[in-house]
């Protein structure tokens, strides 16, 4: 899947989709202007492409929330989930679902498995839904339901978890110095449980020196 520049398709990247064949493309908010444009320009990458393609978009709700100035704002992952209700979890991901499908979008990178620990409450914020890898992957289960609901892809991230890190990946480089068996029971318990559920899981690009012997990411 790529990215590209522009609220439309120029020239130049109709020749790069055509040749390259992706199996996909990502908006990001320098391609959205508004609702009816984002439609058509789903549709146009839709149209250059052999295959039937992916056409995601990221959409959790809150702060990561692509098409709030095109649509409307959705409520954050941590306010839904403080209900404790799988039925709003379920209503949370379907009302998100049916926004982006609306708009020509298949896939929403949502929702986030990372476990709301103490050393990312300030960069991760209101993205996550729970301190307690159970109750992370009760929401998330829910909240994949919702969305299949609106005929739409999830995709659980970020893998294998940013909760304990303190650092934007997007602008610094996260060590995060935990040991494999502590990954497993507690980052990845959403992943193990939900494998048959996630469509796609977003890789991280953050360090884990315990289990890697390096700090490459």
């Amino acid at each position: 899947m790529i990215g590209f520049d522009g609220t439309e398709l120029s020239n130049s990247v109709a020749r790069t989709l055509r040749s390259i064949q992706p199996n996909g493309t990502i908006l990001f908010k320098r391609n959205i202007a508004d609702a009816q444009q984002t439609y058509a320009l789903n549709r146009a990458v839709f149209d250059l492409l052999r295959v039937p393609p992916f056409l995601g978009v990221d959409l959790e709700g809150g702060t990561v929330d692509r098409l709030r100035a095109v649509v409307a704002h959705a409520p954050d992952v941590a306010s839904v989930a403080s209900t404790g209700q799988n039925k709003e979890f379920e209503r949370h991901g379907e009302l998100i679902g049916r926004e982006v499908r609306a708009l020509g979008f298949n896939v929403d990178f949502a929702p986030v498995l990372d476990i709301g620990f103490e050393p990312s409450r300030k960069v991760l914020t209101s993205r996550t839904a729970s301190s307690d890898p159970k109750k992370v992957t009760q929401f998330a289960e829910a909240f994949l339901k919702g969305l299949g609901k609106a005929a739409v892809l999830g995709s659980g991230k970020h893998f294998p978890g940013l909760g304990e890190g303190s650092l934007d990946t997007h602008q610094s480089m996260t060590v995060i110095r935990k040991t494999w068996k502590a990954l497993w029971e507690e980052d990845l318990l959403p992943y193990r449980t939900l494998k048959s559920n996630l469509p796609f899981v977003m890789v991280s690009h953050a360090a884990y020196p315990a289990v890697t012997k390096d700090e490459v990411p």
